[in-house]
């Protein structure tokens, strides 16, 4: 019997060692996991940061210039709007246009 008792208290023994090693394998899996979490999370909510903070100011560039062509929401006719353009602001518009290939 102790025998059987000592080859039972081995084997309790190797078997603890697995699930410890185990433990400490999935422990890591676990903090890489939540490391790369963060990673995403700082990987999205950068650029709609950044977007939030610089892009107003360029827009807002773009929409002065959409108003000062077409006014501010009137009702008149478009060929109205047209008489209306400042060539000043009509030359920044081209100056912003993509160069023709």
């Amino acid at each position: 019997m102790p025998d059987d008792l000592k080859s039972l208290l081995e084997e309790n023994l190797k078997i603890s060692k697995k699930i410890l090693e185990n433990t400490h394998s999935l422990r890591k899996a676990m903090i890489w996991s939540r490391v790369w979490t963060a990673v995403k999370i700082f990987i999205i909510l950068v650029p709609i940061i950044l977007g939030a903070i610089f892009l107003p100011p360029l827009l807002k560039k773009y929409t002065e210039i959409y108003s000062s062509i077409f006014g501010k929401g009137g009702q008149s006719g478009v060929m109205d709007q047209f008489k209306n353009i400042n060539p000043a602001t009509l030359q920044d518009l081209l100056k912003l246009a993509p160069p023709k290939k």
